[in-house]
């Protein structure tokens, strides 16, 4: 924060007003307010700017404190609506996986309903690669990601530490028959790993893992390395024999090219595939509201 000094008297009220609004958007109900001499010191500022701002987003009908004398204070009801437009901040931003799939088109309506509850303005992008989602908001390019619980767990310490997950029911990111085997019309999906050709993709976890638990041996030359989004030209060009596949639309049905589909049959595959099915939503720690937001927490 400026020092007190340095910045007419004005706009340093304005701009502790919409630090504070920004700050409770990450409150609840029920939390403590800090205290006069905290926000001062918090903000670098004197104990007249923080009472303006208080009084400010009192007025607008952005909080409701409860004073409770020697006890403290209290915030009594929030207003997040309000809190965002005093806030300055722009539209959330989201990066999804393709809304292909049917469970990304369905996330996609509930965060948008909850966020309208809320009034939030709020805009979602498709971007694959579950890294490349996350990078997004470690940059601050997009303000939450989507992954799988499968991804989610297998992201480093240090990078988890400056993040917030906010995982999801079972079935909500992969539902129960989206995981599938393809292969081409004629063959078998079950045969053993080395007489089959079996396509996998070792950029992306979840498809990298639940290969590994459904065919066993990921070597060459029965395994062929691809990209997952070339798996089915590629078996329909027949230079892979079977590869584990997410259902998505597509602009014509595999099976119209002789491709078809059966389901998983490894134990290991089909428990790796429950624990992966969870969406995790990830945010910065300082945008933890928008997590509770979706997951529809009143706050």
């Amino acid at each position: 924060m400026v020092a007190e000094d340095k910045m007419p008297s004005v706009n340093r009220s304005f701009a502790v007003t919409q630090a504070l609004a920004t700050r409770l958007l990450r409150a609840k109900v029920g939390d403590k307010f800090e205290k006069l001499s905290e926000l001062q010191r918090e903000f670098s500022v004197g104990a007249g700017t923080i009472q303006a701002a208080i009084k400010n987003i009192e007025m607008m009908d952005c909080v409701k404190i409860r004073r409770s004398g020697h006890q403290g204070s209290y915030i009594e009801a929030l207003n997040p609506k309000q809190l965002w437009s005093l806030s300055g901040r722009a539209p959330l931003i989201g990066v999804f996986p393709s809304f292909a799939a049917q469970e990304m088109r369905e996330a996609r309506v509930l965060f948008r309903e909850q966020m309208s509850r809320f009034g939030i303005p709020f805009f979602t992008s498709e971007q694959p690669g579950a890294m490349g989602r996350l990078d997004s908001v470690i940059q601050r390019q997009a303000d939450f990601a989507i992954l799988s619980n499968g991804v989610a767990e297998k992201i480093p310490a240090e990078i988890q530490q400056d993040l917030c997950f906010f995982r999801f029911d079972a079935g909500t990111y992969y539902s129960p028959i989206s995981i599938v085997i393809l292969y081409r019309e004629g063959s078998d999906p079950y045969s053993s790993a080395e007489t089959c050709r079996t396509g996998f993709d070792p950029s992306s976890s979840d498809h990298f893992s639940l290969s590994k638990a459904e065919f066993g041996n990921l070597k060459p030359p029965a395994a062929i390395e691809c990209k997952y989004l070339e798996i089915p030209r590629l078996i329909f060009e027949g230079e892979v024999d079977r590869a584990v596949w997410r259902k998505i639309d597509t602009l014509i049905p595999l099976e119209l090219i002789g491709i078809q589909s059966a389901p998983l049959r490894s134990p290991e595959a089909n428990a790796l595939f429950r624990k992966f099915s969870q969406m995790v939503l990830v945010t910065r720690k300082e945008d933890s509201f928008i997590g509770t937001m979706a997951l529809g927490d009143e706050g």
